[in-house]
């Protein structure tokens, strides 16, 4: 069987019909990656594509499938209601651990059913921000999309703001006696360039590490900052930047429109 649920064109079709009927009133319930059970807010993009399409970013999905190995230590930051995090959790097993952040309290019971009805007792959630200065800061819930909700730019935010916690993962990483960090998913809504910062030691002691960030230049305009500040940090480090098309790893710059950024030390291929 293929990793990935091909869904026929008209099949997609109802789904989506049926989605957008019901689209203000019930729950998401998606079974991917063979069985894992996955229930969401309808009002999710994650949800919609993985309900609608049978799989979200299948590319990746089918890279981290064949990258990641049984005791890997990974982290989910951004984790939303879990469909990297679970997907990573089960193929480290059984010494391995995925840590998972997510602040938006809206996602909190979704995250903790997830984890419970799929039995992933390696899954380590942390419902906090991640930013490079451990601080309390306004979080602005976006009611048509929650996982396009952020930290607000500014210190108020709107009537959609609740306050969540922001930690360095240089700082979880050292409370945690965390030895050794192989792969990092970072997608926080423009505010990966200080979560990266905040995570600028432990990305200096983990040579082999590989990180995964969201690329997306109307986000990053919000914090005050461009694409060309994040990659050179990262380049400074030593990272080199590749987009996935299809199984083929080119370099980011060569990629068009890619979204996605993956950044190894290690030619990638």
């Amino acid at each position: 069987m293929d990793l990935f649920e091909v869904v026929l064109p008209r099949r997609r079709r109802r789904r989506w019909l049926w989605y957008a009927q019901t689209a203000f009133h019930k729950d998401v319930h998606v079974t991917f990656d063979g069985d894992l059970d996955v229930w969401s807010p309808v009002m999710n993009f994650t949800a919609r594509q993985t309900f609608v399409a049978g799989y979200r970013d299948p590319d990746v999905f089918a890279w981290l499938d064949r990258f990641l190995l049984p005791g890997m230590t990974v982290f989910d930051v951004g984790a939303n209601v879990g469909v990297y995090g679970m997907f990573m959790a089960r193929r480290v097993v059984p010494s391995g651990s995925c840590y998972a952040f997510e602040p938006n309290p809206v996602l909190r019971p979704y995250l903790e059913a997830n984890k419970r009805q799929n039995s992933l007792h390696n899954l380590d959630l942390n419902f906090v921000g991640t930013g490079d200065q451990e601080s309390e800061v306004c979080f602005v819930r976006n009611r048509l999309n929650l996982g396009q909700s952020h930290v607000a730019p500014g210190p108020n935010g709107s009537d959609q703001s609740v306050h969540v916690p922001i930690v360095r993962l240089d700082d979880f990483v050292a409370s945690r006696g965390i030895g050794c960090v192989d792969f990092a998913k970072i997608d926080v809504e423009g505010f990966e360039l200080q979560t990266l910062r905040g995570f600028e030691a432990s990305l200096r002691r983990f040579s082999d590490v590989v990180v995964l960030t969201e690329i997306e230049p109307r986000h990053m305009k919000r914090y005050g900052y461009t694409r060309d500040a994040l990659f050179a940090f990262m380049r400074g480090l030593g990272f080199s930047a590749y987009a996935l098309e299809g199984s083929r790893f080119v370099p980011f710059e060569d990629a068009g429109n890619a979204k996605d950024a993956i950044w190894s030390r290690a030619p990638l291929a």
